[in-house]
């Protein structure tokens, strides 16, 4: 499990309300050097999130994999250009805190593999906000972490508690789909769930 299967979870969740979400090409390769060629657009949002008779957004999506001994996101991990796009798109839309998302997976380890266990699609403003309290107990990243009552010595435990009580709302739910297959879906409460019915949702083919 790896980045690529939380963005195959969050493209789940958001095509069961009805949006179509694409992933912009990160290069393509130079059919005369074979170089790869990166696109300008440097910070681009990984997905861009587009509705047929409603509202669109951007989504950056990252993982916290505990399987490599990642157990917080941190502040790093999204790059001065990334931030500045949500900013910039978060702001452009007219719907400040419903223009841009952040999309985080944890993968755990599950006997010799991985597993993605949990996945939140966070508007990028509640993101930045929960980024401040950690910032202001001087961590380097939000701890995602499956044992709330891990402690350590300079973070206090309600500062986890807190994170979670935020991140909640925003949670994805796995679920088996009609045909068998499984699939992710979000709740009725999440600020994307509010879409507009559509004839035709957007199908495709991966699974996670």
């Amino acid at each position: 499990m790896q980045e690529s299967d939380v963005m195959t979870a969050t493209r789940h969740a958001l095509m069961s309300r009805g949006y179509w979400p694409f992933h912009p090409t990160d290069g393509i390769l130079c059919p005369k050097c074979h170089m790869r060629i990166v696109p300008p657009s440097k910070g681009r949002p990984d997905l861009s999130v587009l509705h047929p008779a409603g509202m669109s957004a951007v989504c950056e999506v990252k993982d916290v994999n505990h399987a490599k001994h990642a157990n917080a996101l941190y502040f790093a991990e999204i790059t001065p250009e990334q931030r500045e796009w949500l900013d910039a798109w978060d702001t452009a839309s007219g719907m400040e805190g419903l223009g841009a998302f952040l999309s985080v997976g944890l993968i755990m380890p599950f006997g010799s593999k991985t597993t993605l266990t949990d996945v939140w699609i966070i508007p990028w403003g509640i993101w930045k906000r929960i980024e401040c309290e950690w910032n202001s107990y001087g961590q380097t990243g939000v701890g995602i972490t499956p044992d709330l009552y891990k402690r350590k010595p300079d973070v206090p435990r309600d500062l986890y508690l807190d994170a979670y009580r935020q991140l909640d709302v925003y949670h994805i739910e796995r679920h088996i789909e009609v045909d068998g297959r499984p699939g992710w879906q979000m709740h009725d409460n999440h600020p994307l769930a509010y879409g507009h019915e559509v004839q035709q949702r957007f199908k495709q083919k991966e699974q996670v």
